[in-house]
């Protein structure tokens, strides 16, 4: 690994040498063990239902800031990046030949199909990409999940077709005529 105790900045831009308490180094490689959910990682050293429901608690301390700089540095991850983009793997596969069949004075008196293994070079980035996405997760670095209302909007055949015509006539809209036979009844 980079560095083996890396400076964490604090939140006025200076540098602490922080240590991780033994609960999130557990935690962390449970985390890191059961690709990248941290709940269920803080769930199993046994943190607190409180804690396990808000990860952040831990996860946006310095001590975890640094034992993700120690084992998931940025630049590791960005030569990964890098590395899948070229990797390849070999694998064999069956190619069919014609092979000539000769009589003992060299004339060819007929051909029959054989089968050889060839190696062929494919791309191999399963392997790595998880390796990246336990990374992200760890690191942080996918966007954070949006809680809250969903917004669903409900229309009426009426009025898609009111909207329709709306956007017809400020030309956004070149298909044939919608039309509205009626509007379904519906019981409550």
């Amino acid at each position: 690994m980079s560095n083996p105790k890396p400076n964490v900045p604090d939140n006025k831009g200076k540098e602490l040498n922080v240590k991780p308490t033994l609960r999130q180094k557990q935690a962390f490689t449970e985390m890191v063990g059961n690709g990248g959910n941290k709940a269920k990682a803080l769930r199993e050293v046994g943190y607190s239902p409180a804690v396990v429901n808000n990860p952040q608690k831990v996860t946006e301390s310095k001590g975890w800031k640094q034992l993700e700089e120690e084992y998931f540095p940025l630049d590791q991850i960005a030569e990964v990046q890098a590395i899948v983009l070229k990797a390849k793997r070999y694998i064999y596969l069956d190619e069919e030949y014609e092979h000539e069949i000769k009589s003992k004075d060299g004339n060819v008196i007929g051909t029959e199909t054989r089968i050889r293994k060839v190696q062929t070079e494919v791309d191999d980035i399963q392997n790595l990409i998880k390796a990246l996405d336990i990374a992200y997760k760890v690191r942080g670095m996918y966007p954070k999940e949006q809680k809250g209302d969903l917004n669903i909007n409900v229309f009426s055949l009426a009025d898609l077709a009111e909207r329709h015509n709306k956007r017809k006539q400020l030309g956004f809209v070149d298909v044939e005529e919608a039309k509205v036979i009626e509007e379904p009844k519906i019981n409550k």
